[in-house]
C-alpha cells in the first residue's frame, strides 16, 4: 500500500475530485502540499480477492496504474 497525508496549511481538499485532476495535470505540485508519503504491506484477514471485493462493495474505486506508480516513485 502507498499513501500520503497533507501537511500544508490551506491545502486543497483531497476529498475534491478536482484536486486530483490538478495533481494529474501537473497544475498542482505535490511539493505545494507538503505531503508526507508512506508505504506498507497489507496483512489480509481474508483472501486478497475477498478483501478487494469488500472494498469495491463499500464504494472504493481503484486508481489508475500510472497514478499508483507515480505516488510510489515519490517514496524513493
Amino acid at each position: 500500500m502507498v499513501g500520503f497525508k497533507v501537511n500544508a496549511k490551506n491545502a486543497p481538499s483531497l476529498l475534491d475530485e478536482n484536486t486530483f485532476k490538478l495533481l494529474g495535470s501537473g497544475e498542482l505540485k505535490f511539493s505545494k502540499l507538503c505531503a508526507e508519503f508512506s508505504s506498507s504491506e497489507k496483512n489480509y484477514n481474508t483472501s486478497r480477492n475477498m478483501d478487494m471485493f469488500s472494498m469495491v462493495e463499500s464504494g472504493c474505486v481503484p486508481c489508475e496504474k500510472a497514478f499508483f506508480y507515480g505516488i510510489k516513485s515519490l517514496l524513493k
